[in-house]
């Protein structure tokens, strides 16, 4: 396995430094609390608030953001491939305090969470009454800024990240949800005007673009184009709406969905063949493609069929 350290050894020593230095306050609830904000960004939160979002709230929004989320993982996952660049608590075991798979370069917590919450504030809070709008900006700024800057400083207080991981992690997870804040009408009013062949088209030559970034690992991009296709598919099949519903008809689409998938994942996991066959990779992109369709398409049809849901033509909100 070779490793590529992109930077001097100097900036990695200067890094080691600052994780030592930032330790020197640890103690075991600062540690737990690090570890909790930590969690805000990790994959499993996301499992929870993106379904959440897109089954009881609001459906196209929160397709907006499962589409950020599964696109900036994507470009995460392929940097840290080309790059190997490999935890600090390898260079130096005293300074992990957690352990976690995968290279270092660039902070995938980091980069995700300046990903996700700028814009997420941008979708959901961005309209305000004058009254309260200095309060609002201050909120928003705090949960747009602040969340992903104390990510970030978890992942290095724990030892997972150097300081220039994070700092790189957070300039493309905020490129990137700048430019959905800034070009988010014009995205969607294009895309809405395409054929739904070109529609796909697009999401197949984006997720080539993005396969070709990270060869070993596709299952992000896979995810993305399965979750993109099947949006389009429901959008021209009647449609889902989120918003309406009792507290109970959510409670139960989000146990439709939490019955279905996980065991799904469980079987397609024991089926498809592990990583010693020459077909993993294919396998594997065909299990994501599979499951982020069944997670946008089918289990939202299956929530207005069983009468906890409705098809967005009656949405009104």
């Amino acid at each position: 396995m070779v490793s590529h350290y992109i930077y001097s050894e100097e900036i990695y020593e200067l890094g080691l430094r600052i994780i030592q230095t930032v330790q020197t306050v640890k103690s075991e609830p600062l540690t737990l609390f690090m570890k909790a904000v930590s969690f805000l960004s990790d994959p499993k939160a996301y499992s929870i608030i993106l379904p959440l979002i897109f089954l009881c709230i609001d459906e196209k929004r929160g397709m907006r953001l499962i589409m950020s989320v599964f696109f900036s993982a994507s470009v995460n996952t392929g940097l840290k491939n080309i790059l190997k660049v490999p935890r600090p608590y390898i260079k130096d075991p005293s300074v992990g305090l957690d352990k976690v798979h995968g290279y270092s370069t660039p902070s995938g917590h980091s980069q995700a969470s300046a990903a996700f919450w700028p814009y997420f504030v941008y979708l959901f809070f961005r309209k305000s009454p004058d009254k309260k709008s200095a309060l609002r900006r201050a909120l928003n700024l705090l949960c747009a800024i602040g969340i992903p800057l104390l990510i970030g400083f978890s992942r290095v207080y724990l030892g997972v990240h150097y300081p220039s991981d994070v700092l790189l992690g957070w300039i493309l997870g905020f490129l990137i949800s700048c430019g959905l804040i800034l070009f988010d009408s014009s995205i969607v009013t294009f895309i809405s005007r395409l054929p739904r062949t070109f529609k796909i088209l697009l999401l197949a030559l984006i997720t080539a673009a993005l396969n070709a970034l990270s060869p070993v690992d596709t299952s992000m991009s896979a995810a993305f184009f399965g979750f993109g296709t099947a949006y389009i598919f429901l959008k021209e099949t009647g449609g889902f709406c989120a918003f309406r519903g009792t507290i109970m008809q959510k409670i139960l689409r989000l146990c439709i969905a939490a019955a279905l998938f996980f065991p799904l994942c469980t079987a397609l996991k024991a089926v498809f063949p592990g990583k010693e066959s020459e077909y993993y990779q294919l396998f594997r992109f065909v299990c994501y493609v599979f499951l982020s369709f069944f997670a946008g398409f089918i289990i939202p049809k299956l929530c207005i069929l069983l009468k906890c849901a409705e098809p967005s033509p009656e949405c009104k909100k």
